[in-house]
């Protein structure tokens, strides 16, 4: 499994448990369900699993969208 780093400009402001927010990832066309979390140093990270990543190495850029599927609520 390869782990692609969210910009910060691009990540939640808050998480759920275990530092986790649920998201629909899809990286170069495919979409699945899944979620980022947020490391202890602050950085927010996305899992793609091979089946997804495909051919591409942790050196090789690939379009990446996520969709929150939660909403915050003050």
């Amino acid at each position: 499994m390869g782990v692609a780093p969210v910009p910060a400009e691009h990540a939640p402001g808050v998480t759920l448990g275990w530092g986790r927010t649920p998201v629909r990832a899809t990286v170069n066309g495919v979409s699945w369900d899944t979620s980022v979390w947020r490391e202890k140093s602050g950085r927010v990270l996305l899992a793609v699993p091979k089946n997804i990543r495909g051919n591409n190495d942790h050196d090789d850029t690939v379009h990446v969208q996520l969709q929150y599927s939660i909403e915050y609520r003050d």
